[in-house]
C-alpha cells in the first residue's frame, strides 16, 4: 500500500516492511506483542482488543511477512468531523528508522481522504513523537495541564485554519 522501505532487524536481516491496514486475523496477535514490549504502561488486552474492534477505528501496522514492528491506532469523530490519532507505537529495535512517520502518514492519509480534521495529544516529556508530528505537519494549539505533578498534555492538531501555539522553540 505505502513504498517498501529496507530496515534491519539486531541480527542484520533486511526487513521490507509495508504500512497496511489492521487485519484482525492476520494482525492481532503481532500488535498486542507490539503493546507489551513497546511500551512502559501497556493497555490490557482486554481494553486493546476492544479498542482495535470499534466500527470507527482505523488502524494501521507496519509488517513485513507477518510480522509486525509497529501500529498506529486512529478513531474518527463523526459529529465533529475530526480523526483522533490514539497512538503510534513502534517495537524499539526498529525506532527511529522512519516507521512511526510512515505510520503517521497513513492516519493522515485516511484523515485526507474522508476530509476530516486531525487531532492528537502528546505527553510533555515525551519529545521525540512531538519532534515526529512537527515533521509530519501537525502543529501544537494547546496545552492542557491537570496538576503540577502530572504531565501535561500537548495538543497537536492538522487543520488549515488552526492557531499555532509553540511552547518553546523547537
Amino acid at each position: 500500500m505505502y513504498a517498501d522501505q529496507h530496515q534491519y532487524n539486531n541480527s542484520g536481516v533486511i526487513m521490507n516492511f509495508d504500512i497496511e491496514p489492521y487485519c484482525p486475523t492476520s494482525h492481532r496477535d503481532g500488535v498486542r506483542l507490539v503493546e507489551r514490549q513497546a511500551r512502559e504502561h501497556p493497555w490490557s488486552n482486554a481494553r486493546l482488543i476492544m479498542l482495535l474492534n470499534l466500527r470507527a477505528t482505523r488502524t494501521f501496522v507496519a509488517c513485513d511477512q507477518g510480522f509486525v514492528a509497529g501500529f498506529a491506532i486512529s478513531h474518527i469523530h463523526t459529529r465533529s468531523n475530526t480523526l483522533e490519532l490514539i497512538t503510534v507505537c513502534v517495537l524499539s529495535e526498529f525506532r527511529r528508522r522512519g516507521i512511526g512517520t510512515r505510520l503517521i502518514n497513513a492516519v493522515l492519509d485516511c484523515a485526507g481522504d474522508n476530509e476530516l480534521d486531525v487531532i492528537c495529544e502528546i505527553k510533555e516529556r515525551n519529545l521525540d513523537v512531538q519532534m515526529t508530528m512537527k515533521a509530519v505537519g501537525l502543529l501544537c494549539t494547546k496545552i492542557v495541564s491537570f496538576s503540577p505533578e502530572e504531565d501535561s498534555l500537548y495538543v497537536f492538531q492538522l487543520e488549515p485554519n488552526a492557531s499555532v501555539f509553540t511552547p518553546y522553540d523547537y
